[in-house]
Parts: C-alpha cells; sequence; structure tokens
C-alpha cells in the first residue's frame, strides 16, 4: 500500500486493537504487525513534506477494524509556535491584530515612528523598536507582500500545534468566519478621488466564494461611483483596479493551492474521506512540486485502501454573469453619464447655432446647466446605513446589569487609552452570565461600583460608534479578555476601633503598559455579546 505521510515517532492502531503501523525505509510501504510497531523515517520525504506543510512533519494512523480509512493524523511540531495570525510579529510591532485594515497600519505606523524615532532624544534601546516598526510597515503597508505574509502566517498558525493537540482545523472564511473547503486568498482595491486627490486602500484576506462576491461587488461600486473624480489618478486607477476586482480580484496561485492542500489534510484528520480525496485530485496538477506529489500520494492510499470517488468537488468560484454586469454598470455608469451629458450639450448648443424653428407660441429659451447635467446619483443608496444610537452615552454609564449591583460592594476602575470607545463587561466566571456592563469613551477612566462577591471575567471591545440599541458597537476593531479570573471577597478585620470592612478595588488599562503583567486574549464578537 502507498503511504503519502511520514512521522518521527511510534503509533498504533487508534482502536486499541493491538495492531500497530509499520513505515518501510522511503515511506512507501506500510504493514500491519500485531503487538508492535516500527517506523523508519525517510529524510528524503522529510524535507519535502516540510516544504509542502509550513514545515510541519506529520503522522497517519488508521484502524483496520474499522474499513481500512484514516480516522485520526497525528501531527508533530518541528519549529516553536509563533504569534497567532503573525508569523514573524510584524502585526504586534504596529500593536495591531491581523485583521487591521490599511488605514490603521497606516495610522499606526506614523504614530510609533513618531514616537521612538531616535531623532527624538527620548529613545534609549538605539533605535532598535525603529527598526522593527520600520521592518514591519515595509511589509504590512504593501498589499501584494502583506499578502504573501498574512499567508505564511495562515499556514504558520495552522501547523503550530503542540503535542497536545492534535487535530488540523479546516481554513476559515476571513469574513463570515464559517469553514470553507476552498478558500482563497484575494486583494481587492477601493479607489476615492476628491478633486486632486486620489486614494487607493487595498481589502484583503481570506475568503470563501460568498463573501469574496459581495466585496467584489462592494468594491467595484466604490471604485466605479467615487473613483473617477480626481485628477489626474482617479481615471487611470479607477480603471485598473476596477478591472481587477471586475474579474475577482488579485489572486495568487501559489497561494491557494497551499491553503487547498492544507484543507485536505484537515477533513482527512476530521475522517471527511471524500472531500480530502476530491481537494488532493484537483492538487494533482498543482504548480508546486511538493503539493503534486503529497496530493499523489493521498489520492493513492485512499485508492489502495479501497475508496472510490462518486463524483468531482463543484468549483464555486465560477464567475456569475448577473454579477459581473451589475459589477460593469457600477464601473461604467459614471463615464456613460458624463458622455450623454456631453453630447446633449453639443446637439443642443448646434440647433441654437443653426436656428432650428420654434413654435411662434412658445418662446426659444436657453438651456440651462441644470438641464444638461447628468442625473444625481445617490451613492448612500447601494449600502444602508447602519441605525445608530439616537443620543449621546456619558462615559462611566451603565448600559445593562444596574439592578444587579449593590450599594456597597467591589470596585472596577478602567483607563481606556485605546483608539476608540469602548464597552467593559462583567461576566460570571460559573456560568458565563452577564452581571453588568459600562461605557468608557475614548481617553476617559470611569468605574463601576457595588459589584457583589463571586468570580468573574472582564472583557471588553473598542468601537466607533454605538448601534441603535446604545448597549453595543456598530461595529468592533477589537474584543478581548483578560485571562485571569477576579475573586471579589469581601473579608472583615476586627480593631481596636470595631469591625473593619475590607472589599477590593481592580484596575485595568486598554492600553499597552511597560512592565505590565496582564496580556488579555482575543474572543469573538459573538461571544462578547452573549446576553447582551
Amino acid at each position: 500500500m502507498a503511504v503519502p505521510f511520514m512521522a518521527r515517532y511510534r503509533t498504533g492502531c487508534s482502536c486499541g486493537c493491538g495492531r500497530g503501523l509499520a513505515f518501510m525505509p522511503g515511506g512507501v510501504g506500510l504493514g500491519l504487525r500485531r503487538g508492535r510497531s516500527e517506523v523508519v523515517e525517510s529524510c528524503k520525504l522529510s524535507v519535502q513534506f516540510q516544504g509542502a506543510l509550513g514545515r510541519l512533519l506529520v503522522g497517519i494512523s488508521f484502524c483496520c477494524c474499522q474499513g481500512g480509512f484514516p480516522r485520526r493524523l497525528q501531527y508533530r511540531i518541528v519549529v516553536g509556535q509563533q504569534n497567532m495570525g503573525d508569523a514573524k510579529g510584524f502585526y504586534a510591532a504596529l500593536e495591531l491584530d491581523s485583521s487591521a485594515s490599511a488605514t490603521e497600519i497606516k495610522t499606526a505606523y506614523r504614530r510609533l515612528a513618531k514616537e521612538h524615532h531616535p531623532d527624538t532624544g527620548r529613545v534609549r534601546d538605539g533605535g532598535a523598536r525603529f527598526q522593527q516598526i520600520s521592518a514591519a510597515y515595509e511589509i504590512l503597508g504593501d498589499a501584494e507582500k502583506r499578502a504573501n505574509y498574512d499567508n505564511l502566517s495562515e499556514q504558520t498558525d495552522q501547523a503550530d500545534y503542540s503535542e497536545k493537540r492534535s487535530r488540523l482545523n479546516p481554513i476559515r472564511c476571513g469574513v463570515c468566519r464559517q469553514v470553507t473547503a476552498q478558500p482563497r486568498y484575494i486583494i481587492f482595491w477601493r479607489v476615492i478621488s476628491v478633486v486632486l486627490a486620489t486614494t487607493r486602500t487595498p481589502v484583503q484576506g481570506i475568503f470563501c466564494s460568498a463573501c469574496a462576491a459581495k466585496e467584489s461587488l462592494k468594491s467595484t461600486a466604490i471604485t466605479g461611483l467615487i473613483g473617477w473624480w480626481g485628477f489626474p489618478w482617479g481615471p487611470i486607477w479607477t480603471v485598473l483596479e476596477g478591472l481587477k476586482n471586475l474579474v475577482g480580484g488579485v489572486q495568487n496561485n501559489e497561494h491557494e493551492e497551499a491553503l487547498l492542500w492544507h484543507n485536505a489534510l484537515a477533513f482527512a484528520d476530521a475522517g471527511k474521506v471524500p472531500l480530502s480525496y476530491a481537494l488532493a485530485e484537483r492538487l494533482l496538477s498543482a504548480k508546486s512540486s511538493e503539493i503534486r506529489a503529497g496530493a499523489a500520494h493521498l489520492t493513492t492510499f485512499y485508492r489502495s485502501q479501497g475508496f472510490k470517488p462518486t463524483g468531482t468537488l463543484k468549483n464555486n468560484w465560477t464567475i456569475n454573469p448577473a454579477q459581473f454586469l451589475v459589477k460593469l454598470l457600477f464601473l461604467s455608469v459614471v463615464p456613460v453619464a458624463l458622455t450623454a451629458a456631453i453630447m446633449y450639450s453639443d446637439r443642443s448648443s448646434s440647433e441654437a447655432s443653426y436656428g432650428v424653428a420654434t413654435p411662434p407660441s412658445v418662446a426659444y429659451r436657453e438651456p440651462t446647466s441644470s438641464s444638461l447635467d447628468a442625473p444625481a446619483i445617490d451613492y448612500n443608496a447601494f449600502e444602508p446605513a447602519t441605525p445608530t444610537c439616537d443620543h449621546e452615552v456619558a462615559s462611566g454609564k451603565i448600559l445593562s446589569g444596574a439592578k444587579r449591583l449593590s450599594k456597597e460592594g467591589h470596585i472596577l476602575q478602567i483607563s481606556n487609552g485605546s483608539s476608540g470607545n469602548a464597552i467593559v463587561k462583567v461576566r460570571k466566571a460559573d456560568t458565563g452570565s452577564l452581571l453588568a456592563s459600562f461605557f468608557i469613551e475614548q481617553n476617559g477612566e470611569s468605574q463601576l461600583s457595588g459589584i457583589p462577591d463571586g468570580l468573574y471575567r472582564i472583557q471588553y471591545a473598542i468601537g466607533t460608534q454605538l448601534a441603535e440599541n446604545c448597549k453595543s458597537f456598530t461595529e468592533t476593531s477589537t474584543v478581548n479578555e483578560f485571562p485571569n479570573l477576579e475573586a471579589l471577597i469581601t473579608t472583615s478585620e476586627e480593631t481596636f476601633e470595631g469591625t473593619l470592612v475590607k472589599r477590593k478595588r481592580l484596575s485595568y488599562t486598554l492600553y499597552a503598559v511597560p512592565g505590565g503583567d496582564v496580556a488579555p486574549t482575543s474572543i469573538s464578537p459573538a461571544e462578547f455579546e452573549d446576553g447582551n
């Protein structure tokens, strides 16, 4: 039988039947032996799969008593763990996460470069921090370099498991966060022009086909309606970037192959053999020789175990003709309208100069400027505005749970030095139910008083505009949770003056503090909004 994987350790049948796996020299033979297992490593094959799987060696075990198909893939890491989504720490150097927009990256770079520039006279590290910031911006400030870096980070994140974790997770869409069998890393461009100023902004990441279609339509609409109005670069960039959006954005075949190969292994790990086989079969014609060889080994292994494919995997990335025509309309509506207006103006001027006869009862009127203008376009009609809070919320206002607080209790104090307003939530650690939440404006400091005794988790979200319910944000840039549980217990002490009651006062800062001992962890927006 052909074996598509290698392992550095001994392994046995996952059902406990006593049979073991024996890898023969060269990594292409497999024997089933009762009571013991042997592993013979192939250096050549190991090197190949280190490159193909993002420097990851894998081993495969399957139960011969349950049909002979893989039940579980086991992984062994050969490199140290990196920051999630940040293989070389470039996002961390700019104090951002990997979901930051191009504008946020530029703003963070300018702020940090100004703060840590050696010429300020306040730098004591010889400019090392400034060099780190500059190196990070050189990669993240360029859309294509950032795409390559994000692809590296995605592979590293999925490969960087400790030995305590043996499952390889399928890749999720960066927008809807749903598992997608056929992910792609895509760059869309938005061009916005105002007279002499024209900007290009990339929107990039891993997309599923549905989210990519929506973003392609949105970026094309913005570019087609607002990109033409700048001179001289507005029309040039609108045509160039608009055509890229029209055909589905800027893509890289090598990135796509790496993502598909990762998913082929992940679905094999989950026991989804038909889907794993279909992805591997598609990669038999991959440009990468390493991925092509791995796919060949995997499909051969499945066929040797008796698997018979019943069909081929549907390609979800085919261009929809209706969507293509809509995007083409968005891209061409402005030049077509302007051309029609100019032609109408020329025609009216020509008729007036040659004295076209008019009925005696109707006086001739010169065409007005308003009659020659192109039809007004409502740019906001294409994207409905999100309802927002209809009144100003004061810093320190309790958004929910005021009745669950007591007159005397513990105190939570928050200093918000982040890039936006903050909503802080206190949850019970045992049930996860919400005790209370309160609002702190940017660069403000507020406290929540009257917290009863208990064990709590502290969560916070950073945003700009409160939603219609005035209890959450329309969009959040950061959603985190402090890692340590806080045990708030009231104690008392007898003194010569009487009984002294002691309650806790917690203090947190929502920005990086030199020498700080608390590093928050990221949580999902859904988890933060649970229970409001």
